[in-house]
């Protein structure tokens, strides 16, 4: 199924009900003067949609090695199938994680060129979670073109 959702062209309903859903998620998570950011790895299918809609999106890119992320990639297929799923999930969540983890990463390396230089930063997640402070200010840098003191992102870690 991921594999369709990556080829899908979004329709006109579709823009339009995306539009409308991104802008309640801001409106409840919005902090005065702060950026909205959304972390959606399906997003990651979505780059030219993003960029249409949202055409000075910055994008965070976060790699991560692969025994973690298929195993976050299964544990959220079984969760997300036992909280909304409208029938028991009986496929192989493992050998789903795996494909879905292969069109994601192609779709990313298709569409990535189409982010206008300076607005995508790629990191490691090792480097997020090993050194998280220097890592954001590198985040923040690279997208706003300026320098950030590392005190000010203490609240980050």
């Amino acid at each position: 199924a991921c594999h369709q959702f990556a080829a899908w062209t979004p329709t006109a309903s579709y823009k339009r009900k995306f539009r409308r859903m991104m802008r309640w998620a801001w409106l409840q998570d919005r902090k005065s003067g702060k950026p909205f950011i959304t972390k959606a790895p399906a997003h990651t299918l979505q780059i030219p949609l993003l960029l249409e809609l949202y055409p000075d999106a910055k994008f965070v890119y976060i790699e991560r090695e692969s025994v973690g992320s298929l195993k976050s990639l299964e544990k959220a297929i079984r969760s997300f199938n036992a909280t909304f799923g409208l029938y028991p999930y009986e496929h192989d969540a493992k050998a789903d994680a795996l494909a879905t983890r292969e069109v994601v990463l192609r779709r990313y390396e298709e569409t990535k060129h189409l982010i206008p230089k300076g607005n995508l930063v790629e990191v490691t997640y090792d480097d997020l979670v090993s050194r998280p402070k220097a890592t954001v200010d590198r985040v923040i840098s690279a997208l706003t073109q300026e320098p950030v003191a590392l005190a000010s992102l203490s609240s980050a870690s």
